[in-house]
């Protein structure tokens, strides 16, 4: 008796279960496939054609999300689940595809079946005169599924890791070393403003230019990066390796310098900007002396020009400047950045004034986020009943809390 009890339990838990996977897949398809049936809409109503098929939109969803987990129940795409989930996530959607596809023709024949037409002439439907339109749903329904695909994806891999862990006796940490919160880097302007600094210290110490005025970076990779589109710039980046990325923007900022006669430049940044001094002894091909008057008047001017940015309504854009030395000691300081541009937190800017006049730029990363300072710590303890929030701590805490956690001196 309480087999067979337990038996309906189960075999009613998977109904649901199945039934909830079925009603959210079909929203998904719906929603989504819906929104280019309304485009079509739209576009037929402008040749005053009248369409308006969403019972049958609906019904089309249905019957795909029954035919996607067939799919699953027969473990369509089960392969590559030890590579990098992007392979299983490509190979998986492909694999739907193609089912899709094959279902959708047996469906189509059989629907012109009981319409008394022949298979050819179902065929026809897909092919000839609406060969194209046909391809494009594919390549739309391709993209409908590889987001889908890769939630599932992700899903299962960290169900793996999760599965392996006994919590009765295990601890369980989560962190991110930073947050995410709106973009509000001011980074476009940065080398612009360097620029113009170099330009005006020429002027201010003409004895340190033999021709009188300072030569200006000549980058192709900081041309291109100025002149693509952000959007483009960051179509192509999702593209190519990370390496190669990472190599397109530090040559943006390093290349086609001439290092005896620069006193300054701007290195890459996130969310603040990073200034770096080019001084004599320290760096490879330095200009400035240390400690001399020119490094001194040099300082002040960034200063002085970073801080003069104002937005349109004349809304600082910049917090502060703030000098590496002020904040760090010790012989590592030289690696790091000179000076550290903190911004007010106003919103990416186009045109700002500033003590050299207004000046113009985008914002190239195409991201509507940034990388923030507060990051935070999850502790999962075995029988841990309630939550507790800690005060704020430096990052450099982390460790010595990991090893307390685990007991290790």
């Amino acid at each position: 008796m309480v087999t067979e009890t337990t038996a309906k339990a189960t075999l009613r838990q998977r109904a649901v279960h199945e039934f909830k996977e079925l009603a959210i897949l079909t929203a998904y398809l719906y929603v989504t496939l819906g929104a280019v049936i309304l485009m079509k809409a739209a576009v037929l109503h402008g040749a005053g054609v009248s369409f308006t098929p969403w019972g049958i939109a609906i019904v089309k969803a249905l019957v795909l999300a029954k035919f996607m987990l067939i799919g699953r129940a027969v473990k369509i795409g089960e392969r590559y689940t030890t590579e990098p989930l992007i392979w299983p996530t490509l190979h998986k959607s492909f694999a739907f595809l193609v089912l899709l596809v094959v279902l959708t023709i047996i469906e189509e024949v059989v629907v012109g079946l009981f319409h008394d037409q022949s298979v050819a002439a179902s065929l026809g439907e897909l092919t000839g005169a609406k060969l194209y339109e046909t391809l494009a749903g594919y390549i739309i329904m391709l993209l409908v599924l590889i987001p889908y695909i890769a939630w599932g994806v992700l899903d299962e891999a960290l169900g793996e890791v999760l599965s392996a862990a006994n919590f009765e006796h295990t601890i369980v940490m989560i962190f991110a070393l930073h947050g995410m919160a709106e973009n509000t880097s001011q980074e476009h302007f940065v080398g612009p403003v360097m620029d113009r600094i170099n330009v005006r210290f020429s002027e201010l110490e003409p004895g340190l230019y033999p021709s009188g005025r300072p030569p200006r970076q000549r980058s192709m990779m900081r041309l291109l990066r100025k002149r693509v589109p952000p959007s483009w710039q960051s179509a192509i980046a999702n593209m190519v390796p990370q390496s190669v990325r990472d190599a397109v923007i530090d040559r943006s900022f390093t290349s086609g310098h001439d290092w005896p006669h620069t006193p300054g430049f701007a290195l890459r940044a996130d969310d603040n900007g990073y200034l770096k001094l080019n001084l004599r002894g320290r760096e490879k091909q330095g200009m400035l002396e240390q400690r001399s008057a020119s490094l001194a008047r040099y300082q002040e001017l960034v200063r002085e020009s970073f801080s003069s940015l104002r937005t349109l309504d004349g809304t600082p854009l910049v917090q502060d400047v703030a000098s590496i030395t002020d904040h760090y000691r010790g012989a590592a300081v030289t690696r790091l950045p000179d000076f550290i541009v903190r911004w007010s937190g106003v919103a990416p800017a186009q045109r700002v004034n500033s003590s050299f006049g207004w000046l113009t730029g985008e914002l190239g990363t195409g991201r509507g986020g940034n990388h923030r300072p507060d990051g935070f710590q999850i502790v999962l303890r075995p029988g841990a009943q309630r939550t507790a929030e800690a005060e704020p701590l430096a990052i450099t805490e982390l460790a010595s809390i990991v090893l307390n956690t685990f007991g290790v001196a």
